[in-house]
């Protein structure tokens, strides 16, 4: 006999071909300035080891290999549009990201959001992290900037 049951929770996994040095892939995820240039919005992000934030969420560096992997806690901020997804008893997500060099100027990125807590907040998280790696990718191979933040809806 079953006493309690876990909720459900859904993974989001995106992978995409960044023409660009593995370094300079990590920099720009890590890197408060080159962050804002591709992301929009006034993005604020500083990461360090341990806590870190943004407009829109919080959360805490879980992880951290130089140009390889960057793994975080993340959870939104009450009243914002992604808190609209996650009811107030969910724990934090968790996002991933895995760096593989394909060559000297190839990266492949592959994007995990763990611990989604139901169906709409995996369809948000999908369209917003797939229009923002779109944009990163962009960054990194046209110099493209934004000053939008990438597409929300409630």
């Amino acid at each position: 006999m079953f006493s309690r049951s876990r909720p459900v929770s859904h993974i989001v996994e995106l992978i995409i071909d960044i023409v660009a040095p593995r370094f300079d892939l990590f920099t720009a995820l890590t890197d408060a300035d080159l962050h804002r240039r591709w992301l929009g919005g006034g993005s604020v992000v500083e990461l360090t080891l341990g806590e870190w934030s943004t407009v829109n969420e919080t959360g805490r560096v879980l992880d951290c290999d130089d140009n390889r992997r960057l793994v975080f806690s993340r959870r939104p901020i009450p009243g914002t549009t992604e808190d609209f997804y996650f009811p107030d008893d969910t724990p934090a997500s968790v996002a991933i990201f895995e760096l593989e060099e394909r060559s000297d100027t190839e990266t492949v990125l592959t994007f995990l959001a763990v611990g989604i807590p139901n169906r709409e907040a995996k369809q948000e998280c999908e369209r917003v992290w797939r229009d923002a790696l779109e944009r990163l990718r962009q960054y990194l191979e046209l110099g493209r900037e934004w000053d939008d933040p990438p597409s929300r809806h409630l």
